[in-house]
């Protein structure tokens, strides 16, 4: 839905930025047929230009082993100003939903009159003919009484009086709307017209071309019939009346007093045809201001980091730690049980990373590893039955300035086992382990002092307790874990 009204909004831009141009430079000039296909052009180009999506690279320096996204916590104090009620009733009103409902709306009475003018026309074109005369290029439907001449499609209609009167000079401006198509060129413009019925501009180009094609048929008739002036007589003393069908093209129609203008003005010279080039940079203009940007990111070396600190912090003192264990009954439901030996860990870096998002307040990204082993566990004896070897999980959380964890989400859990281990028994192990880490994460006091990030990786084994030290990446780590540079 917000893309449909995007997209509509994009067009309706599009045709504005087009077609102004063009009525300043370029409606009274007397090459009508170029300024058709203009007009028919800008049509077509508005509506394909927002298809059109260009991208240019901004790179974004990151420092190493920073490549998760940071995230703003919930423990963020919000400083925005509560709405009031007015605003908030407004802002309620003006949605996306109520907003395309309302251009639907506009649409769908906008083609329910364009259905409404066509089927009239077409009714009228038969309805009441005296005689029929079909030719070549056209059919005449003469009529009785008063009728205004005019042309749809293939289809002509005049009256009786107006054929024996002056119907030679009648039928060649219909014949020359006829051989240019310019009928066509209305269905076209009446199909914009109820999908931009809210944008002034296409109705003053709907007007423009309207003009040109009367500006063609008068040209047709007066390359045929070259006595102008009797001509012109003839358009004044048909003045009267107007064809109210979108489609139609009337002898009578109004833009009397600019034909005859045009039909006496002196031809534009050839030069001023290369205006119409003003198209180029217009275009490449408004493809360029909705260029989207394409972030590539970068890893800093470390000799070239500037602002990153590396600090040997404990999480917390040794005497606060608690240790998960699992628990893994054969049968029953998983317990968790807690030891109060303190797990190894890694010592952490602590790299700054400046946020767009962000002002006049500091976010850190921290990574840490712990290894809990469960030798000493009731579990212990249930996994080695099983051929478990280990099950390692890693998670996302976020801390506020008081170290208590938040925003906290599993990016992956996953277990080593023989290939004869049950699914169902697998899940358990993970649903089970999953649970502990929460319950650990957050019985845990983190730094404090600052916002920080942590991807966190917590490796549950049993077996002989394993030394981690220091920032080796070559750690005799089992399968899926990873070391902390």
């Amino acid at each position: 839905m917000t893309a449909i009204l995007t997209y509509i909004l994009k067009w309706a831009l599009g045709l504005a930025v087009l077609y102004l141009p063009f009525a300043l430079l370029l409606r009274k000039e007397t090459f009508a047929t170029l300024n058709r296909r203009l007009l028919l052009c800008i049509i077509i180009a508005s509506a394909l230009l927002p298809c059109i999506i260009v991208s240019y690279p901004v790179e974004i320096e990151l420092p190493p082993q920073s490549h998760a996204t940071a995230t703003v916590n919930d423990t963020v104090t919000s400083y925005s100003a509560k709405p009031i009620a007015t605003a908030a009733s407004i802002k309620g009103i003006i949605t996306s939903r109520n907003i395309f409902i309302l251009y639907s709306v506009g649409v769908i009475v906008s083609v329910l009159f364009f259905a409404t003018s066509l089927i009239r026309a077409m009714r009228r074109v038969r309805r009441g003919a005296i005689w029929v005369d079909r030719q070549k290029r056209m059919t005449i439907y003469c009529h009785a009484g008063s009728t205004a001449p005019f042309s749809l499609f293939r289809n002509v209609v005049i009256s009786q009086s107006d054929y024996d009167e002056c119907g030679k000079e009648i039928l060649l401006h219909e014949e020359g709307h006829i051989m240019r198509g310019h009928s066509y060129d209305m269905l076209l413009i009446s199909i914009v017209k109820a999908l931009q019925w809210f944008n002034p501009f296409i109705y003053l180009l709907a007007n423009d071309i309207k003009e040109i094609h009367e500006y063609e048929a008068d040209r047709y008739v007066l390359q045929r019939n070259g006595n102008t002036q009797a001509y012109q007589m003839l358009i004044l003393k048909k003045a009267v009346g107007n064809i109210p069908f979108p489609l139609a093209n009337s002898f009578s129609q109004s833009h009397v007093r600019k034909r005859i203008k045009m039909m006496s003005r002196k031809q534009s010279s050839s030069g001023k045809r290369c205006k119409w080039l003003y198209l180029l940079p217009v275009t490449v203009a408004y493809i360029g201001a909705f260029a989207q940007p394409e972030y590539i990111y970068i890893t800093v070396p470390k000799a070239a980091e500037q602002g990153t600190t590396q600090q040997q912090q404990p999480i917390e003192s040794e005497e606060k730690a608690l240790r998960p264990t699992i628990c893994l009954p054969v049968t029953g439901k998983a317990t968790i049980a807690y030891s109060n030996t303190a797990p190894k860990r890694l010592p952490k870096e602590i790299a700054k990373i400046e946020l767009p998002v962000i002002e006049e307040e500091q976010l850190f990204t921290d990574s840490y590893c712990e290894y809990i082993d469960l030798e000493n566990s009731p579990a212990a004896e249930a996994l080695r039955a099983s051929g478990i070897r280990k099950c390692d999980i890693k998670v996302n959380f976020t801390t506020g300035k008081d170290g208590k964890p938040g925003n906290m989400s599993i990016a992956s859990c996953n277990v080593t086992a023989p290939g004869n281990t049950t699914p169902a028994y697998i899940e358990q192990i993970k649903a089970t382990a999953t649970a502990a880490t929460i319950e650990h994460i957050t019985g845990k006091q983190w730094h404090a002092g600052q916002k920080t990030r942590y991807d966190a990786h917590i490796i549950y084994h049993y077996g002989p307790s394993m030394e981690i030290t220091g920032n080796n990446s070559n750690l005799p780590l089992m399968a899926g874990a990873t070391a902390i540079r």
